[in-house]
This record gives structure tokens, C-alpha cells and sequence, in this order.
């Protein structure tokens, strides 16, 4: 990822606190990149299946091209 990074501030319970401190250690990264990576892991992942879902509902005609 080499994008420009915009800063995050969100407020966390404790159970994704938890979370954060074992991926942290999964990674050997710290808590800053993890949560990057995750969050664009599943942006990437939520935008790959809109465009599946779009290019199946265009060629069934259920909706049309924009």
C-alpha cells in the first residue's frame, strides 16, 4: 500500500483491544499497521464483491450499465 494515509482515531472496547494486542503479535507488526492492513483487507475484499455482483446483475439485465 503505498497510497497516501489519511489518520484514524476510533474509540475500541476491550475485547478488540485483545484482538488488536494477539494480531499485533501475529504479525510482529505494530498496532497502527495491523489495523491498516485488516481495514484495507476488508475494503478490498467488500469492493471485489461489488463489482462481481454489479457485473453479474448488468449481464442478467437485472440492472443497467451507468
Amino acid at each position: 500500500m503505498s497510497a497516501d494515509l489519511i489518520d484514524l482515531r476510533a474509540k475500541i472496547d476491550e475485547l478488540t483491544d485483545e484482538w488488536l494486542h494477539a494480531k499485533e503479535a501475529q504479525f510482529g507488526k505494530d498496532r497502527s499497521e495491523v489495523v491498516r492492513i485488516l481495514l484495507h483487507d476488508i475494503a478490498s475484499k467488500e469492493v471485489r464483491e461489488a463489482t462481481l455482483l454489479c457485473n453479474r446483475l448488468i449481464a442478467k439485465g437485472i440492472i443497467k450499465e451507468s
